[in-house]
């Protein structure tokens, strides 16, 4: 978790050699911040909302390997990037794989998480 002027931010770190060759974010630039991609998955101005998500994260054994990928430059805000899909992501954390470590009701305990907080 970090916090920035206007929010508090609770990501999972990625890695991948190749995403240093492509990292750049001009508001946090490489020289000073270095390259740190993520995936944010909380951003607001709830510290304890944060703070329970980070928990959650700590609590959950999470190990995702991507074989496939593809590079889409995002800018804040920019939602139309994100379509609905016609397939449910869950469905993914289901099929049974030795590549990645997720239990199957994770999106439910937490959509159960930030429900009970409010």
């Amino acid at each position: 978790m970090f916090e920035n002027p206007d929010a508090y931010v609770v990501y999972i770190k990625v890695s991948g050699n190749r995403l240093r060759e492509v990292c750049w974010k001009p508001e946090f630039p490489k020289k000073t911040y270095g390259c740190n991609p993520h995936i944010s998955l909380y951003r607001g101005t709830d510290k304890e909302l944060a703070e329970k998500v980070l928990d959650f994260l700590h609590k959950e054994p999470l190990k995702l390997i991507c074989r496939d990928f593809k590079l889409t430059p995002y800018t804040s805000k920019q939602l139309a990037l994100f379509p609905p899909k016609s397939t449910p992501f869950e469905r993914y954390l289901l099929q049974p794989s030795n590549d990645y470590l997720v239990k199957p009701d994770i999106v439910q305990r937490a959509a159960n998480l930030v429900h009970s907080h409010r």
